[in-house]
C-alpha cells in the first residue's frame, strides 16, 4: 500500500469520526436547551405563581426555542451547503482574507477589539470560494464575539512546505499591537461565555475543510484566547 493511498484512507476515517462526533455534540447541545425549556414550562404549570413569573417562564422558554432554532437551522444550511458545494477553483487567501477582515471590521470596532491580517507571500488552495468564505467569516465572528478589550487578533496567512497555513489567535500581551484603529471604548463590553452554537460552528468548520484535504485544530482556550488553525493543501503554480 502507498504511502498516499494510506494516508488518503486515515483521512477518510478521521472524516467519519468527525462527522459521527458532530452529531453526537449537535444532539447533545440541542438536548439541552430543549430539556431546559420543557422543565420551565412543566416548572411554571406546576406552581401557581403570579402574571409577571408566568411571563418570565414564558419568555426563558422562549429564549430557549429560539436557541434550538437557531441550531437546527444551521445544521440544515450546513447540510444544504454540503450537497450544493460547487467544483473546486483556485482561490488565493490573502484577497479573500482581506476582504472578510474588512467586513468584520465595524463588528471589531464595536467591541473594542483590533485586528490584523498578515500574509507572508501569496497563497492559493482548491476549494469552494463561498464555503471557504462562509467558514474563515464564521470563525472570524467567534473570535470577536469571544475577545474582549484590550485584547487583539491576528489574521496569518503563511507557507508551510506543500500546505497553506491560516492562523486566526489572540495576540500576547507581551507581542506589538496589531492595530491602532480600534481603540476599546470608554465602557468596553463584556466578552460572552463561548455558546453551544459556537461549538457547532467549529465542528462544522473542521468538517468543511477536512473535505479539502486539510486539517483543522482549535488550540483555544481560557488563558490563551483564541487560537484557530486551518492547514489546507497548496494550489500555488
Amino acid at each position: 500500500m502507498t504511502r498516499d493511498l494510506r494516508e488518503e484512507i486515515a483521512r477518510a476515517v478521521q472524516a467519519r469520526e468527525d462527522f459521527l462526533q458532530l452529531l453526537a455534540q449537535s444532539m447533545h447541545d440541542m438536548s439541552q436547551p430543549l430539556t431546559a425549556m420543557l422543565g420551565t414550562l412543566d416548572l411554571a404549570l406546576m406552581q401557581p405563581g403570579s402574571v409577571e413569573k408566568y411571563k418570565s417562564s414564558m419568555e426563558q422558554s422562549l429564549e430557549y426555542g429560539e436557541q434550538l432554532a437557531r441550531m437546527m437551522r444551521m445544521l440544515r444550511e450546513f447540510a444544504d451547503g454540503q450537497k450544493t458545494a460547487q467544483s473546486l477553483e483556485r482561490v488565493l487567501l490573502g484577497p479573500l482574507v482581506k476582504e472578510i477582515a474588512e467586513d468584520f471590521r465595524p463588528l471589531a470596532e464595536d467591541r473594542g477589539i483590533a485586528f490584523a491580517v498578515a500574509s507572508d507571500e501569496p497563497l492559493a488552495v482548491l476549494a469552494d470560494p463561498l464555503r471557504l468564505r462562509q467558514t474563515i467569516a464564521s470563525l472570524l465572528d467567534i473570535a470577536i464575539m469571544n475577545s474582549a478589550p484590550p485584547a487583539s487578533l491576528r489574521l496569518s496567512l503563511a507557507r508551510e512546505d506543500t500546505a497553506a497555513v491560516l492562523l486566526l489567535r489572540t495576540v500576547p500581551p507581551d507581542e506589538p499591537a496589531v492595530s491602532a484603529e480600534a481603540p476599546p471604548p470608554v465602557e468596553p463590553p463584556a466578552a460572552p461565555q463561548p455558546r453551544r452554537e459556537h461549538r457547532l460552528r467549529i465542528a462544522m468548520s473542521r468538517l468543511v475543510v477536512q473535505g479539502y484535504g486539510g486539517t483543522f485544530d482549535d488550540q483555544s482556550s481560557a488563558e490563551q484566547g483564541i487560537a484557530f488553525r486551518i492547514c489546507l493543501p497548496s494550489a500555488n503554480e
